[in-house]
C-alpha cells in the first residue's frame, strides 16, 4: 500500500506543478481561458474539484480523485511502486502511458472500469503475474504495449474484445504455453503482432497469418503445414 500511495503523491504533484504553472504563469489569468487546450482544461478542472487546497500536508491526492482525467503520460521517469488501483476511477481516461518506469507488482484487475481506453502503454517496468483477461473491457482499445516486463502464464483467450485494436506487444517477457487461436480472429483490423522473446511452443495457428506484421522470434514454436 505505500509503494501505490507514494506513486499516488508523485503522480498527482506532478500533475499539480504543470497545471498551475499554466494558469498562473500565463499572461491571462482567467481559468477558463489559462489554456486553449481542452484536454488540459480538463484536467485542471477535475484538480480543481477535489479541492487539493483544502486538504492537510499528511493527506496526499490520490490519483483516482482526478475523474475527469482523459489522458495521464508519464513515460521516461524514475516512478517506483505499484499501480495504484485507484486508477478505475479514471472512467474518463482514453490514453494511459506509464512505460520506462520502475513500476512493480502486477496489473489491478480493477483496470478493466477505464472502459474509455484506447491505449495501454505500460511498456519497460518490472511487472509481474499473467496478463489479466481484461480486454473485452475495452470496446475502444486500439494498442495494448506491455513488452519488456516480467510476465508469466499463457496468452488469455481473447473471444470478445475490441473491435478497434490493431496493435499488440507482449514481447520481451517470460510468457509459456501456446499461441490461443482466438487471438487471430478476435482483432479484425489487428495489423501489428509482437509475441517475440516469451516462451511460447507448440504449432503457429493459422488464424495468423492475415495479420500484416508478425513477430514470433525466440519462441519455442514450429510451423503448421
Amino acid at each position: 500500500m505505500a509503494s501505490a500511495y507514494s506513486f499516488s503523491v508523485v503522480v498527482v504533484a506532478w500533475i499539480t506543478y504543470v497545471l498551475l504553472y499554466g494558469i498562473y504563469f500565463n499572461p491571462v489569468h482567467d481559468f477558463a481561458e489559462a489554456s486553449q487546450s481542452p484536454t488540459l482544461q480538463l484536467e485542471a478542472e477535475a484538480l480543481l474539484e477535489t479541492r487539493w487546497w483544502l486538504r492537510g500536508a499528511s493527506r496526499a491526492l490520490e490519483i483516482g480523485t482526478l475523474s475527469n482525467l482523459s489522458y495521464l503520460n508519464l513515460p521516461y521517469n524514475s516512478f517506483t511502486g505499484e499501480l495504484p488501483h485507484s486508477l478505475a476511477n479514471l472512467t474518463q481516461l482514453e490514453e494511459l502511458d506509464i512505460s520506462h518506469n520502475n513500476i512493480v507488482g502486477t496489473i489491478p484487475k480493477e483496470l478493466r472500469n477505464c472502459k474509455s481506453l484506447r491505449t495501454l502503454n505500460l511498456q519497460s517496468n518490472n511487472l509481474i503475474g499473467q496478463i489479466p483477461d481484461m480486454l473485452s473491457s475495452y470496446v475502444s482499445l486500439k494498442k495494448l504495449l506491455l513488452s519488456h516486463n516480467h510476465f508469466t502464464g499463457s496468452i488469455p483467450k481473447y473471444t470478445c474484445c475490441s473491435s478497434s485494436l490493431d496493435t499488440i506487444d507482449l514481447s520481451h517477457n517470460f510468457i509459456s504455453g501456446g499461441i490461443p487461436f482466438e487471438l487471430g480472429i478476435s482483432f479484425p483490423v489487428l495489423s501489428f503482432l509482437n509475441i517475440s522473446y516469451n516462451n511460447l511452443n507448440g504449432r503457429i495457428p493459422r488464424s495468423l497469418f492475415p495479420i500484416i506484421e508478425v513477430d514470433l522470434s525466440y519462441n519455442f514454436l514450429r510451423v503448421q503445414f
